[in-house]
């Protein structure tokens, strides 16, 4: 085995946990829980990725979005989180990466190697 086996099941778990958080917070709420958008977790989980915590640690997203989502919109995004807990900047550059990648692959899709 390597050690990126366990990298990856360690990150699938945190990603579900954080993605079950914000359902779970939304549900709360009376609102619908977002659909799971790759990117905008990937950019969550830069700075939220510790689960299993008490929601009073400053740390966890639960608390953030207590602290910085007291009204919801009827239809919440991931991305909507990401605008709410200030990480619009990140998830702009990832959102311009993707792009830029499948341009890139647009282009050269006709060309054998």
């Amino acid at each position: 085995m390597t050690a990126g086996c366990f990298i990856n099941s360690a990150v699938r778990k945190t990603d579900a946990g954080i993605y079950k958080e914000i359902c779970d917070f939304c549900k709360s709420k009376g609102i619908t829980p977002p659909n799971w958008d790759k990117w905008a977790m990937s950019v969550l989980l830069t700075k939220y990725n510790a689960i299993g915590l008490s929601a009073s640690e400053p740390i966890t997203i639960t608390r953030q979005l207590n602290k910085r989502c007291k009204n919801l919109p009827e239809k919440v995004s991931l991305a909507y989180f990401v605008k709410a807990l200030d990480m619009q900047g990140q998830y702009k550059a990832v959102t311009e990466r993707a792009e830029q990648a499948k341009q890139f692959k647009e282009e050269f899709r006709g060309f054998a190697f």
